[in-house]
């Protein structure tokens, strides 16, 4: 048809992004599985989540009607939070005139990710009605026990 573009898959670069702490091994793992799904490694990156986030903060979109994005100018300078089940990474860039970025923060993984905020919960739980009562309905209202995580969680 006439004005519609053709989407080839010679011209798609697939991007699959992982955490940051995942290990070579998961990483070759995701690899074979994109390949298993027809995805060939020269059009495949496995780039890291904060990779990915840094790059992205570089777009900015203008103001105005027409909703398009601009690069960022140098001296531009922007955070990366990293919120992760075991730890919170922050990291500050700011984009030089030569296109590159300059670490001004580097993160630094501190134990306060989601997985602490929920041991947190649970030891505050225990504190107020007692160890052996959160274990019961842990054991025999595990939905209620769950629908209590999540409602923590979104919260």
């Amino acid at each position: 048809m006439k004005g519609e573009a053709s989407l080839k898959d010679k011209n798609v670069r697939w991007v699959i992004t992982v955490p940051a702490i995942c290990s070579e091994t998961a990483k070759q793992f995701m690899r074979k599985c994109a390949n298993v799904a027809g995805i060939t490694d020269n059009h495949l990156i496995i780039a890291l989540e904060p990779e990915a986030a840094s790059i992205y903060c570089q777009y900015v979109k203008t103001r105005g009607t027409d909703d398009t994005f601009k690069v960022s100018k140098p001296g531009t300078q922007y955070m990366v939070v990293d919120l992760g089940g075991g730890t919170v990474d922050i990291t500050v860039h700011e984009k030089l005139s030569n296109g590159h970025l300059k670490e001004i923060h580097i993160a630094s993984g501190d134990e306060c990710g989601g997985n602490s905020l929920n041991q947190s919960l649970v030891q505050e739980m225990i504190r107020n009605f007692g160890g052996p009562f959160i274990k019961e309905i842990e054991k025999n209202y595990p939905k209620v026990y769950s629908d209590v995580h999540r409602e923590f969680e979104a919260a």
